[in-house]
């Protein structure tokens, strides 16, 4: 919420020390001016000011006729005037003139108007009251100030003479002479209150100033104080400029010439240098400026109530409002890689500061390559077919497709078995170590130069390093007397394929005997059936060849016995 007060003192002829603390309620939701309030000292003359409304109040002055101008830098002779008569105030109260006032309460006094035309009041003006015996003045200041979680944070501006024009700066420390033309302002000291919570102590050099505000809301008094050469003090409460003020029945205002004289043309100071936030500064620490955020949060501090512009090698990529001086603002999406981060404020009349300097940060690669595909190749997959991931080779070979350049990790139950890389094509292939007998499960990691990671589903492979071989037989080796009806039989260690005519033979001699081979995959047996009886009391030899082998591809080792038929 930001808060601003309107309100003028003044220093009397004399240097006699006038002070006037006006305040100013701060609501939740709205802002409010409140009741002229004031204390005197000395004479007791009060000269008010409230430019939003381009009022002046005159309070304690001698009865009589008084003159009241605005005088403005630039423009000859006064831009409103005034002149009546202080008439003594009702009940004993202190004489009062009001000009341009809301109301004709009697007991604030006369009530008048400006006399041709209402002028429109701005900081930088001066306003003079003489008289008989009388010459005092006020100059109108600035103040904006925010209340930020029970604080009073704001700064301090007016428009003061730098290189022959008027700018909006913030209030000089530097010494100066109020009576110079054009006049000036050396705000040395400043004092006041926050209602009762609070005291705000000291102007900074920077026309910043701090005070605690327990709760919310509350009275706000601010007083400006100037050392003059004569010892005597002025005091200046300040507040909004308003350019388009209500008619309070003395018309609209028509004086306003030379408004360029109070142009702000001062630029904001550059930014701190941005800072990447703690929770978006995710790299080895929270101070490497690293982050894997795509859209990051930078911080730092600018003037108060300007707006911070982000750059990103030279291109906005956010803005936000300062709240006391500070900033916190979170970006578009930023790719990958080093970059140059700064800063810019731009003030409300849109003076843009110096960018500020430059932060060097990195956005890391945060995606993780494709999710690598994985196949065991034809030539190792020795199964009676090229797909069903079935290998008697003890160093397989795998291949997939993944992000290109992506370094590839094959696991095998979870144990690094080996590596390689994806080419410019994203294609790899990569043999194993040895690998041990029985069912193995295979994974394919990738992983890109920012070290993400990305897994594929997991490959069952069966190696199968051991041959088959026959565990049972009939007729039983040199067996005799066997009928001439007999059937040649094996049992296999495993399943088997390949058992036929050509893989499963009898033989008399040197002479083949035409037979029938069958194979029962349920007990894993051949049996060869000759096509005719056999002949008595003859040797015949049953043989198992290469050609048999089990489903991961190893060949039965040759095998052959002998039996005699009966007499």
């Amino acid at each position: 919420m930001t808060i601003e007060i309107s309100k003028e003192s003044f220093k009397g002829s004399g240097g006699v020390k006038k002070i006037l603390a006006i305040g100013a309620t701060a609501l939740m939701a709205s802002v409010a001016l409140a009741s002229p309030a004031w204390a005197s000292v000395g004479d007791g003359r009060l000269l008010e000011v409230d430019y939003t409304n381009d009022f002046v109040l005159l309070e304690g002055y001698p009865e009589g006729e008084v003159t009241v101008e605005v005088l403005r830098s630039g423009v000859d002779g006064p831009i409103g005037t005034f002149t009546g008569t202080v008439v003594a105030g009702a009940g004993g109260e202190p004489s009062v003139l009001e000009i341009n006032h809301a109301g004709d309460d009697p007991e604030a006094g006369v009530n008048d108007c400006w006399q041709d035309g209402t002028p429109n009041i701005r900081p930088g003006d001066q306003v003079r009251v003489t008289g008989t015996g009388i010459d005092d003045y006020t100059f109108v200041r600035n103040l904006d100030y925010e209340d930020v979680d029970g604080r009073i944070l704001g700064v301090a501006t007016g428009n003061e003479l730098e290189n022959g024009s008027f700018v909006n700066t913030p209030i000089s420390l530097a010494s100066s002479d109020p009576d110079a033309e054009p006049p000036t302002l050396d705000a040395r000291r400043v004092g006041g209150t926050v209602g009762s919570r609070g005291t705000i102590s000291e102007l900074s050099p920077s026309g910043a100033f701090d005070a605690p505000l327990a709760g919310q809301g509350g009275e706000v008094s601010l007083q400006y104080i100037n050392v003059t050469d004569d010892g005597g003090e002025e005091s200046t409460v300040a507040g909004p400029f308003d350019a388009t003020p209500p008619d309070l029945g003395c018309g609209p205002e028509v004086n306003d010439p030379n408004p360029g004289a109070f142009a702000d043309v001062t630029p904001p100071d550059a930014p701190t240098v941005p800072d990447l936030a703690a929770a978006s500064d995710d790299g080895a620490s929270n101070t490497d400026n690293k982050t894997s955020v795509a859209t990051p949060t930078f911080t730092g501090s600018s003037e108060s109530r300007s707006t911070v512009e982000l750059l990103v090698d030279g291109n906005v990529v956010g803005s936000g409002s300062t709240v006391g001086g500070k900033y916190s603002i979170e970006t578009s999406a930023i790719g990958v890689g080093v970059h140059n981060v700064t800063a810019r404020a731009k003030d409300a009349a849109n003076n843009v500061s110096a960018p500020s300097g430059a932060l060097s940060m990195e956005v890391l690669d945060v995606v993780p390559p494709a999710a690598p595909s994985l196949d065991l190749v034809a030539a190792s997959d020795t199964g009676s077919s090229n797909a069903d991931n079935r290998t008697n080779d003890a160093t397989p070979t795998f291949a997939g497709r993944t992000e290109a350049g992506a370094s590839v990790r094959i696991l095998v139950d979870g144990v690094l078995r080996g590596t390689g890389t994806a080419n410019a094509s994203g294609n790899y292939s990569i043999t194993t170590s040895a690998l041990a007998n029985g069912a193995r499960s295979v994974v394919a990691e990738a992983r890109d130069a920012a070290g993400n990671a990305s897994r594929s589903a997991a490959l069952t492979v069966n190696v199968d390093l051991i041959r088959p071989s026959v565990v049972a037989r009939t007729p039983a080796v040199n067996a005799t007397g066997r009928a001439v009806t007999t059937n040649a039989t094996a049992t296999f260690s495993e399943p088997v394929v390949g058992t036929s005519a050509a893989s499963f033979t009898l033989k008399r001699g040197t002479i083949g005997v035409t037979s029938a081979v069958t194979y029962n995959a349920a007990n894993r047996t051949a049996t060869l059936n000759p096509n005719a009886n056999l002949l008595r009391n003859t040797l015949y030899t049953a043989a198992l060849t290469g050609g048999i082998r089990d489903q991961a591809g190893n060949t039965l080792a040759p095998v052959s016995w002998s039996f005699r038929t009966v007499r």
